[in-house]
């Protein structure tokens, strides 16, 4: 079992809803994906911050009214109308439907399961297994990663723009930009 550092994501068999209602698990995601991210919302999966199909890691299950959500205890989620990363949740907590009903947190455990998956949408949400939540991780305050993906959202366009269509979307978080997240500030642990 690995654990990676700043490896904050989604299992393989976390499920969304794309725009035209179908239902697609983590791991068969492309770039370009329109998936929901609220009620009545969609938004774009424009690059991959993780996806790696062949770990298998520890998660944080969260139990809920509705359903479970499986995540690693970095990554941010709302709650009680704030951003907290899942490890700082408790039993009582609300937490927002896709649908724009909201659940409560009956049960907090651990669970192992294979892949970590972290797809970027173009808004920095993202909703799976019907519980909306943001696309950022602990790695970098939530203020700071907006900021950095929104950069990272304009780097293929200006590269098409310079060398033309040559250039494929980002697919997964450059080496260089994995460096830079060194040096921001992180969110809470």
């Amino acid at each position: 079992m690995a654990n990676i550092a700043g490896a904050l994501c989604f299992p393989a068999t976390a499920s969304v809803t794309l725009e035209n209602g179908s239902q697609k698990m983590m791991k068969d995601i492309q770039i370009g994906d329109r998936v929901k991210i609220g009620k009545d919302r969609y938004s774009e999966v424009f690059m991959w911050t993780h996806r790696l199909e062949h770990i298998i890691t520890d998660f944080v299950k969260i139990t809920h009214d509705h359903g479970e959500l499986i995540l690693t205890a970095g990554h941010y989620l709302y709650a009680n109308g704030q951003i907290l990363p899942a490890n700082s949740v408790k039993i009582g907590d609300q937490i927002p439907l896709h649908d724009g009903s909201m659940s409560t947190i009956r049960s907090i455990t651990t669970s192992i399961a294979n892949g970590l998956y972290n797809p970027q949408t173009r808004d920095g949400d993202i909703a799976f297994n019907g519980v909306v939540t943001t696309t950022y991780t602990t790695v970098a305050h939530p203020v700071v990663a907006k900021g950095f993906l929104l950069v990272m959202q304009t780097i293929p366009s200006l590269a098409r723009r310079l060398v033309g269509d040559r250039i494929a979307s980002v697919n997964v978080i450059p080496s260089w930009a994995s460096g830079i997240m060194g040096f921001l500030p992180a969110g809470t642990k």
